[in-house]
């Protein structure tokens, strides 16, 4: 693209804005002012007639959530497995090297389980593995490396990985700003699994079919909340405060009591699903934010069910038509696609194949989350050809250790080039709200009123803005 000087390059701020809550940015907007990005599902054609360049674009697929009562919960087990294994068949026809990503959890061990059942040589498997205890997954992985008896690889990763320079190259790669600091992850486990194969597989997916975010568990207790009568409500508020000043429950739990009372859905799945609120966004940027990142969590899919019916099944069909229709494509495919892209990779992604999906989406909420715990026909699926501890195994986020996998010269660099008074980011972005950020960052110590992870996803953010920024203004 940037090879047609006709093209407007210049950043727009809309989607500046955009990217600061959402940390990606969604089709068919872009990072650009003169370029858009095509969505999923639809096709672009373009041609040339008398030195004239015409395009269209259509839709030839989408998805819907299209619930079966009916269904019988003594046969999801088996139709989940029957599904699931004729998807990771079809995903294996290869003619070069494959293998599979391993993280330990339900969802990869599952495709890897299946793969190595039906191909006749030995699986190769790989993880990607942190010093970081609260990051690792190395261990359950190799666990279920060896009761599969794949042919393991695991990958360190390590600030010795972490140059300034790599980082730079990987979000110049990403085409526009991209803010899910777990690409440096993905990356990595692409970079070293390509060594050994052309293809791998993903687990990804199969939270969002099969609603295994802790977001949706948090919703569903929200959702009884705001069911109770309304005298309850006020008692509650009426202890919350003197319980907030004593020290029993948070500070924070009287607004918190209000702002749930008097959310609809919309702003329920917002905040569980943006990487930062309205009120925040407005604060970082400089410059006027026109429209709300609340427009990409209205619903654009078709009601689930009749309005009179269970709003559990209205706010969760919401959670997951977002995590479908705006998370997966835009941010978690998208990381993937570019850090594997990057290494000459091809990745391909069972959970996503259109059988499996549609099963996925039938299933009422009830069948596959309960109070504890989601992906029920799969965790009960997992029970029977993996050991138990892993079936059980609770959901673990893919997120990097930032603090601990940037070092101290790379710190360095983040500190001189953010905090620069030449830094493009003073034109877009106020000073007095994201350089104690980055001070707090480099200092290794924890931000008020934020946590680690919250801290790391503000500061990658900055750095890939930096980034394009940079690029765009020079």
């Amino acid at each position: 693209l940037r090879a047609h000087r006709w093209i407007d390059f210049s950043p727009r701020p809309q989607g500046l804005a955009d990217f600061v809550g959402l940390r990606y940015i969604p089709a068919p907007e872009s990072f650009f002012k003169g370029v858009k990005a095509l969505e999923p599902g639809h096709w672009l054609r373009a041609r040339t007639e008398n030195g004239r360049l015409t395009w269209a674009t259509g839709k030839y697929h989408s998805l819907q959530i299209c619930l079966n009562q009916e269904i019988a919960s003594s046969d999801l087990v088996s139709e989940a497995g029957r599904y699931l294994s004729s998807a990771v068949a079809r995903q294996l026809q290869a003619d070069v090297p494959l293998g599979a990503f391993l993280s330990g959890g339900i969802d990869s061990s599952l495709i890897c389980v299946e793969a190595q059942r039906v191909l006749s040589s030995q699986l190769r498997t790989f993880t990607v593995s942190f010093h970081d205890a609260d990051y690792n997954e190395a261990d359950p992985a190799e666990e279920v490396a060896r009761y599969i008896d794949s042919h393991h690889l695991t990958i360190t990763a390590g600030p010795e990985e972490m140059r300034w320079d790599n980082v730079r190259s990987l979000l110049l790669s990403a085409g526009q700003p991209f803010g899910d600091s777990s690409i440096l992850a993905a990356n990595a486990v692409c970079r070293h699994g390509r060594r050994h194969v052309v293809v791998a597989l993903s687990g990804d997916g199969g939270d969002e079919g099969f609603a295994g975010y802790h977001a949706y568990r948090a919703l569903k207790r929200i959702a009884a909340l705001q069911e109770r009568p309304r005298m309850q409500w006020l008692l509650f508020s009426l202890l919350a405060g003197p319980a907030a000043k004593l020290g029993v429950v948070s500070p924070e739990l009287p607004a918190r009591i209000g702002r749930f009372r008097a959310a609809d859905d919309v702003d329920l799945v917002q905040a569980q699903f943006a990487a930062m609120s309205q009120e925040d966004v407005e604060g970082l940027c400089a410059f006027k934010v026109e429209l709300p990142i609340r427009r990409f969590f209205e619903r654009q899919w078709p009601q689930p069910l009749p309005k009179t019916d269970s709003r559990l099944e209205q706010l969760l069909g919401l959670a997951t038509e977002v995590n479908i229709r705006l998370t997966l494509p835009n941010d978690f495919l998208a990381k993937v696609d570019i850090a594997s892209m990057m290494e000459s990779l091809e990745v391909r992604v069972p959970f996503l194949d259109e059988d499996l999906m549609d099963f996925a989406l039938s299933l009422p909420m009830r069948e596959k989350m309960n109070r504890k715990e989601g992906k029920l026909p799969l965790r009960a699926l997992a029970a029977q050809v993996l050991p138990a501890a892993i079936a059980r195994r609770a959901k673990h986020g893919f997120s990097v250790p930032l603090g601990t996998w940037f070092g101290a010269n790379f710190k360095e660099s983040l500190r001189r080039d953010l905090l620069d008074g030449g830094s493009p980011l003073r034109q877009v972005f106020r000073p007095k709200v994201y350089e104690p950020w980055v001070q707090s960052f480099v200092a290794g110590r924890q931000h008020p009123g934020m946590t680690r992870k919250g801290l790391d996803m503000r500061i990658f953010m900055l750095l890939a803005a930096h980034t394009f920024l940079g690029e765009a203004l020079d």
